[in-house]
């Protein structure tokens, strides 16, 4: 209350950032600088003004890489539970000497033994599922590190975009169609899974679009899906990995 009243007299006047280039600092204004400066700074981080109009508002951003890794994170943890352990952000090592680290979004399986490996990225994608070169090398170096014969990027499916794609860029994979898995049909159309192999290893990339567009019933349909393809694969590389039972 004692600044409101000292500050009684000063008008309240909207700035933009770059009305502090109109400034000319002479010795006698030169204190100012400093105080300017932040000012500045201030408005150029913490507001966000597109004109003036008749109607005030506050705004907010959010990180939706972010949000939308947690909320598929949370949601497949629930729907998971009592099937399958979700474990996210395991904090590991690309080489022997593990100098450089790898973090992947998500493991599936007991808490030593992995099964499963998955990546989300708050990125669109078609019907066709494609993944991207990056981040197919990425998930490729989680596979090999964990030592796993599987893996999985999940996107977000462009609603927009039911066109397809062209089919992957990366010169070292082929296309495997016997591993095509539908998890869902939408008017009569297969929901975007795709799969590719990888050369010299088997190691094998899946890419799932996840349709967040629908009702609230129908992502968790969406969600349950994919948590059960999850379960599924996750089961069959365990069993993969297992040793040949001996008869006696």
């Amino acid at each position: 209350m004692r600044h409101m009243v000292t500050l009684e007299d000063v008008g309240d006047v909207r700035h933009h950032p770059a009305d502090f280039d109109d400034v000319v600092f002479t010795r006698l204004n030169e204190h100012y600088r400093p105080a300017l400066r932040l000012a500045r700074l201030v408005l150029e981080n913490l507001t966000l003004q597109d004109a003036f109009g008749e109607v005030s508002a506050s705004s907010f951003m959010l990180d939706m890489n972010e949000l939308f890794e947690r909320f598929v994170t949370e949601r497949l943890r629930r729907a998971l539970r009592g099937r399958l352990a979700v474990k996210d952000q395991h904090r590991g090592h690309l080489d022997e000497a593990r100098r450089v680290k790898i973090q992947p979004d998500l493991l599936f399986g007991p808490e030593r033994s992995p099964r499963f490996v998955a990546d989300i990225k708050y990125k669109l994608t078609d019907n066709s599922a494609d993944g991207r070169n990056a981040d197919l090398y990425q998930l490729l170096a989680y596979t090999t590190a964990l030592d796993l014969p599987e893996g999985m990027l999940i996107y977000c499916l462009d609603a927009e975009d039911t066109a397809g794609g062209t089919g992957s860029e990366a010169t070292f994979l082929t296309n495997a169609d016997d591993l095509l898995s539908p998890l869902r049909v939408i008017s009569g159309e297969r929901v975007a899974v795709s799969s590719v192999r990888v050369r010299h290893t088997g190691t094998v990339l899946h890419t799932y679009a996840l349709d967040l567009s629908g009702t609230p019933d129908e992502v968790d349909e969406n969600i349950g899906a994919l948590a059960g393809w999850i379960a599924t694969r996750s089961t069959a590389a365990g069993s993969a990995a297992m040793p040949e039972a001996r008869t006696a």
